[in-house]
C-alpha cells in the first residue's frame, strides 16, 4: 500500500514537487542543529540546510580536498542536518578510526537500500559493513573465525585461484591481436552473465547527495523516480543471493560440507529458539557484502593495472623481466615467490595508489562524544577518513603525482612498507577480506603478465567525481602471448 502510495506521489508531483514534499517533512519533524561548540573548523553550518549554501554545488572529490587544504587535518560541513568531519593525516586517521568510539556506520545507500529489498524492512542493520555496535561485534568475529579455519588469506587456497586465473588467461589469449574490453566476464553461467550487466558500480552513486540525507529518503528509495536506476542493481544482486541461498538449503551435501554458508546455517539453527543475531535475513546480507566488494575491488584494481601498464611500457618491461628471472616460464607465479618478486609486489600495491579506489573511507558514525586534536565531536557525528591526501602526499612519497612502483622500494630495490598506504581501511573496521584481497591481487597480476604483454591502449575520456569511489577508465587494450 504504501509503495503504490509513494509511487503515484512522485509520478503526480514530479520531481521539484516531490523534494518540496521533502522539504516539508523535514521541516515538520527534525529540529534544527547548528555547529556545536569547539567543534573541528570548517564550513558555516546552518539550521536544517546545513552547509549546502556554501558547498557551491554537488559534494564532489574536490570539494572535500578543498576542505583540507583550508581547515587542515579535521574539516567539518553538514550535508542538511547531518554533521560531517573530515579526517586527514595518517596519524590523526589512525588515532580517530582505531577507537571503538567511532566504529559505528550512520545509514547509507548501499546499506538501507540493501537491507530494506531484503526484509521489507524488517531490519535496519544488516551485515558486517552495515552495521554497528553488539551485532557488528559477533558478526564480525564469527565470520572472521571461521573463513581463518577455512584457510582464508592462507596459500592453501592457491590451487582454487589458479583455477580462476586460467580461466581469465583462457578469455584474454582467445581474443588474439583483437582490442580487449577489460571489464567482468563470466563462465557458463546465464544467471551469474545477467547479473554481472547490470552489477552494482559504486563509483555511480554519489553516497553524498543531498537527497540521501532528507529523513526517510533511503527507506523510500525504490518508490522515487529519481533513484529507482540506482536501486535496480541492487535489487538484481539481492534476488540472485537471494536464490543462490535457497538453492543451497535444498542442497543435503551441500549444507553438511564446511563452507561458511553451511556453518553459518548451523548457527542459526542452533539459535533458532532463542533471541539471536544469526537468521536467514543476516546469512544474505554477509554473503552480499562478500559478494559484492570481492568481485568489484579485486575485478576493477586488476583491470586498472593492464590500464596502467599498457600506458607505461617501462615498468611493465620490468615487471616481466623480473618474473622471467624468478619464476621463468615454465610454471606459473606462486605465493612462496612473493617475497622473491619485490618490483612485481611494489607494481601491485602502486596500481592501487594510484588508482585510489575508494579515496574516502566509507563513512563512520561517533557512538559517544570524543575529544581530537582538542575539539570536541558529539555523538552521532559522521567521520570521513581522508585516504587520498595520504596516497599523494609529497612528504611520503618518492614522486607522489606519477604512477612510479619505486614509491615501495628502498634504495637496493627491496619492498618497502609504507604506514600511509592503507587501501583496506584503517582501525576497527579495517576490511575483512583483506587477506584475501592481497594474495587474489598478486596471483592474478602476476600470472597473468608473466603471460602476456599489453600494448595499444584506448582510453575514453572520463571524468571522476565521485566523492567515495573511484571508476576505472572505459577503454580497450591489445595483448599479446609472450610464450
Amino acid at each position: 500500500m504504501i509503495g503504490e502510495v509513494l509511487t503515484w506521489v512522485g509520478e503526480s508531483l514530479g520531481f521539484a514537487g516531490s523534494c518540496l514534499l521533502a522539504l516539508v517533512v523535514l521541516l515538520i519533524f527534525v529540529l534544527p542543529r547548528g555547529r556545536p561548540k569547539n567543534f573541528p573548523p570548517g564550513l558555516p553550518m546552518l539550521p536544517l540546510i546545513g552547509s549546502m549554501p556554501f558547498t557551491r554545488g554537488p559534494i564532489t572529490r574536490s570539494f572535500i580536498n578543498s576542505l583540507r587544504k583550508k581547515y587542515g587535518d579535521l574539516a567539518s560541513f553538514a550535508i542538511l542536518n547531518a554533521r560531517i568531519v573530515l579526517v586527514s593525516n595518517v596519524k590523526t586517521i589512525k588515532e580517530v578510526f582505531s577507537q571503538a568510539k567511532t566504529a559505528g556506520r550512520p545509514e547509507l545507500f548501499i546499506i538501507t537500500v540493501r537491507n530494506n529489498l531484503l526484509t521489507d524492512g524488517r531490519h535496519s542493520a544488516l551485515g558486517i559493513l552495515g552495521s554497528s555496535g553488539e551485532l557488528w561485534h559477533e558478526q564480525r568475529r564469527f565470520v572472521l573465525r571461521h573463513l581463518r579455519d577455512l584457510g582464508f588469506g592462507k596459500t592453501s587456497l592457491e590451487p582454487l585461484m589458479i583455477l580462476e586465473v586460467k580461466e581469465l588467461m583462457d578469455h584474454i589469449a582467445k581474443q588474439k591481436d583483437s582490442p580487449i574490453v577489460m571489464q567482468r566476464y563470466s563462465y557458463d553461467d546465464a544467471k551469474l552473465a545477467t547479473l554481472l550487466k547490470t552489477f552494482i558500480a559504486p563509483a555511480d552513486i554519489n553516497f553524498l547527495s543531498p537527497l540521501h540525507f532528507i529523513p526517510g529518503a533511503l527507506t523510500l528509495a525504490p518508490y522515487l523516480p529519481i533513484l529507482k536506476d540506482d536501486v535496480k542493481p541492487f535489487k538484481n544482486v539481492t534476488n540472485f543471493i537471494r536464490t543462490e541461498l535457497e538453492e543451497f538449503q535444498r542442497d543435503e551435501t551441500a549444507k553438511k560440507s564446511d563452507c561458511l554458508t553451511s556453518l553459518y546455517l548451523r548457527e542459526i539453527e542452533e539459535h533458532k529458539d532463542k533471541p539471536s543475531f544469526f537468521h536467514f535475513d543476516q546469512l544474505v546480507s554477509v554473503i552480499f557484502e562478500m559478494f559484492v566488494a570481492g568481485s568489484e575491488t579485486t575485478s576493477s584494481t586488476l583491470a586498472m593495472a593492464v590500464y596502467l601498464l599498457a600506458k607505461h611500457p617501462e615498468i611493465q618491461k620490468r615487471v616481466h623481466e623480473e618474473l622471467d628471472r624468478v619464476v621463468g616460464r615454465d610454471q606459473l607465479p606462486s605465493f612462496s615467490q612473493m617475497d622473491q618478486l619485490p618490483y612485481t609486489l611494489a607494481t601491485i600495491h602502486e596500481v592501487q595508489r594510484t588508482f585510489k579506489l575508494v579515496p574516502f573511507s566509507l563513512p563512520h558514525s561517533v557512538m559517544e562524544d570524543i575529544t581530537v586534536n582538542g575539539y570536541n565531536i558529539p555523538k552521532g557525528t559522521i567521520l570521513i577518513a581522508n585516504m587520498e591526501d595520504c596516497l599523494k602526499d609529497p612528504a611520503l612519497w618518492k614522486n607522489s603525482n606519477e604512477f612510479d612502483p619505486r614509491n615501495f622500494l628502498d634504495d637496493e630495490g627491496k619492498y618497502k612498507r609504507n604506514e600511509a598506504f592503507m587501501p583496506f581501511g584503517s582501525g576497527k573496521r579495517q576490511c575483512v577480506g583483506e587477506p584475501l584481497a592481497r594474495l587474489e591481487l598478486f596471483l592474478f597480476f602476476a600470472c597473468v603478465m608473466q603471460r602476456f604483454h599489453f600494448y595499444d591502449v584506448d582510453a575514453e575520456p572520463m571524468t571522476n567525481n565521485n566523492p567515495l569511489f573511484s571508476a576505472t577508465p572505459k577503454y580497450t587494450v591489445k595483448a599479446k602471448a609472450r610464450f
